[in-house]
């Protein structure tokens, strides 16, 4: 998914695998926005087509009216005719942006001009509130809505969260989330994520998460104004370093490349001269790191 933020190490790798004549065993299939594709990718891709292996474009665009009141019909639990009032004033303030029609539905539900009723036993809407209902232009800034109504804790989980990439461990999240809460526990951010994860913002990956979407992440990297964004990283790694440094090796070792990641997202922040030779020796450290595991840095 999203190859448009793929490295070109990356895009070598599939290349390698799918124009490989003796591996005719293996279905790839690749996702990315056709709309700001890298100059890397378009040359996979141009790569791909000209040799002998078949390739399939499937395009995927908007959501059409009848499509957004199946959805919305399947997950109401409703037939499709009962549904098409509501569908439509949903595909017209969406535009059948997936995305943008789960979001607003949830909006509405949090918002209740979308319920459950016991006593109908089925759900229910005033649609003539719903279209008179001030909604945001796009997912993004929906989606900034309904988050900046969350705690101060929440959003700050989503900030940081937003700020380590798509995906981030949760060792990271817990370590800063002491310098704003010192219970050792983290009873409060596990409730905290518990929450995102139901609400459908982030999704448990590994010893971590990722965003549920892009999109959201992108949302979630929103709430930090732009001009604050290189020093919010240059915070992150410094606290991160700090931390682990006091954890001991093997915690160093372990947050080695999100403590570099985040200095080097916040580099121009860096003016002290014995300052900038410690981050140069981190980067030497993991990029000694990388190059024992073969590996590279991931691109956030």
């Amino acid at each position: 998914d999203d190859l448009q933020w793929a490295d070109q190490s990356t895009l070598d790798v599939i290349v390698m695998l799918v124009t490989d004549a003796e591996n005719n065993s293996i279905l790839f299939v690749g996702c990315y926005r056709d709309n700001e594709p890298s100059a890397e990718l378009e040359q996979t891709l141009l790569t791909a087509r000209n040799t002998k292996v078949p390739v399939t474009e499937i395009r995927l665009g908007e959501l059409d009216g009848d499509a957004v009141n199946d959805l919305v019909a399947d997950t109401l639990h409703l037939s499709p005719h009962l549904t098409q009032s509501l569908s439509v004033s949903i595909h017209a303030k969406t535009r059948g942006n997936p995305l943008f029609v789960v979001q607003l539905m949830k909006s509405l539900y949090d918002d209740k001009l979308l319920r459950y009723s016991a006593s109908a036993r089925r759900w229910t809407w005033d649609i003539e509130t719903i279209q008179a209902e001030s909604i945001a232009d796009n997912a993004v800034d929906l989606m900034l809505e309904m988050m900046r109504s969350n705690s101060d804790e929440a959003q700050w989980v989503l900030r940081v969260a937003s700020c380590l990439g798509s995906k981030f461990e949760e060792k990271a999240i817990r370590m800063l989330y002491l310098s704003i809460d010192n219970d050792p526990s983290g009873a409060l951010l596990s409730q905290i994520l518990s929450s995102l994860v139901e609400d459908g913002l982030l999704l448990p990956d590994g010893e971590g998460f990722r965003f549920a979407h892009d999109q959201i992440w992108e949302a979630s990297y929103s709430l930090t104004p732009e001009a604050e964004r290189e020093v919010m990283h240059m915070e992150l790694g410094r606290e991160l370093l700090r931390r682990a440094r006091a954890a001991g090796k093997a915690e160093f070792e372990t947050m080695l490349f999100a403590i570099v990641d985040q200095i080097n997202h916040g580099a121009s922040e860096l003016t002290d001269p014995d300052e900038k030779v410690q981050v140069a020796e981190l980067n030497l450290l993991a990029g000694e790191k990388a190059s024992r595991a073969c590996a590279f840095l991931p691109a956030s």
